[in-house]
């Protein structure tokens, strides 16, 4: 038998009358198109999140950053401010979606699913975590720990102005909960890996393609050359993956091109294979000794574990999932998130506790609302008893 908890849990069907209004606050902050880099719309975005929660009377703290928006920090109960230890929750305010997708993905309500750009990743987790504070602090008010919760406003372009206040929040807190969105089937992430860009550019020489011909140095020739060569660095049975996903070269069909560029994303799973790609890639040579190569870039997100730390995590809110009413599974995902800073540091951190959905990035995108109700009551239920 699971523990029996003192205060009764929340059950996603206590949460259904209040539904609507949840729905609606979604919809506030969906209509706001916020790219990553438009300062404005994440500021707006962060401003409407801050006004729901003023009631609760947290401390707030802005980060600005020109040209990327504000990071801004909730913390509950005001005196707990400066206290170490508590719980992190951890969400993000930017979308990858360009400003006026909602004329391609209009928001809307089909069935029981949520459609509208951002809503799966991740602004239906932003009014989970408002719900989840709403609902803790409605039954406990006086709290013997922090809870804070971060917006940030770069997550979707590798948290550039982010990373170091996810990283002072997460190895002083005792618990971080990356609202991620969950997989499409409700899985939360206790493994991710490491991502990354690589840039290849080749110089070569213009030349008339039908005169001189000979003169010229084929620059697109050149980089499919380091296309097989980058290719061949994948490593499956390590978990590592290299695409070349991008090239651009060429001005003219009739000119033999002097330029190439190419963009390799490359995944990993641990540092041991960070450190052998960096080899490879600048050990790469042209073979055309006539071109010139020059390579850039390299892991920007480090991969996340499944440490034990993680591992003793998940078993622990896997009872709490028991006790609100479902059985909660775990996946290993290539994509990577905040929460692998975390990771970085040996501190527990779960991600992929936002509700479930499907679509993310895409003009199809939309949040399960039952997945809505059934997540916000297991982060309440966590806030609640995670010291139990």
């Amino acid at each position: 038998m699971g523990q029996v908890y003192q205060i009764p849990m929340f059950q996603p069907s206590n949460l259904s009358p209040d539904l609507s209004g949840k729905l609606q606050k979604l919809q506030e902050i969906c209509a706001i198109e916020s790219p990553s880099n438009h300062a404005n719309a994440i500021q707006a975005v962060c401003e409407t999140v801050e006004n729901w929660l003023m009631p609760f009377q947290p401390v707030i703290q802005h980060f600005d950053h020109p040209g990327y928006g504000r990071n801004v920090v909730f913390t509950f109960p005001a005196q707990q401010a400066h206290v170490t230890g508590g719980i992190f929750l951890l969400c993000h305010v930017d979308t990858v979606h360009p400003v006026g997708t909602l004329q391609k993905n209009p928001i809307r309500i089909v069935g029981e699913k949520f459609y509208g750009p951002g809503s799966y990743d991740m602004k239906a987790s932003v009014v989970q975590a408002w719900w989840a504070i709403e609902l803790l602090l409605a039954k406990q008010s006086s709290l013997a720990y922090p809870i804070h919760l971060m917006l940030n406003c770069d997550e979707e372009i590798d948290s550039p102005t982010s990373q170091a206040l996810i990283e002072t929040y997460g190895k002083n807190a005792d618990l971080t909960l990356c609202l991620e969105p969950a997989t499409p089937d409700g899985a939360i992430k206790t493994q991710r890996k490491g991502v990354g860009t690589y840039v290849l550019r080749v110089q070569g020489r213009a030349a008339h393609a039908g005169n001189e011909h000979t003169t010229g140095v084929n620059a697109i020739a050149e980089m499919a050359q380091q296309i097989l060569r980058v290719q061949n660095f994948t490593r499956y049975e390590q978990g590592t993956t290299v695409s070349a996903g991008l090239i651009q070269g060429g001005t003219a069909v009739n000119t033999v091109p002097e330029f190439c560029t190419m963009e390799v994303d490359v995944r990993i799973e641990d540092e041991e294979e960070r450190k052998r790609l960096e080899r490879e890639f600048h050990a790469l040579q042209v073979v055309d000794a006539r071109a010139s190569l020059t390579v850039e870039g390299g892991v920007s997100r480090p991969p996340m574990p499944r440490t034990p730390a993680i591992a003793q995590a998940y078993e622990k809110m896997k009872q709490i999932a028991a006790q609100t009413g479902f059985a909660l599974r775990e996946a290993s995902v290539g994509g990577g998130s905040d929460a692998a800073y975390v990771a970085q540091l040996g501190k527990p951190v779960l991600c992929g506790m936002g509700p479930g959905g499907n679509g993310a990035h895409t003009l199809q995108e939309y949040t399960d609302i039952p997945s809505f109700l059934e997540r916000t009551a297991l982060l309440a239920n966590a806030l609640l008893h995670w010291y139990d």
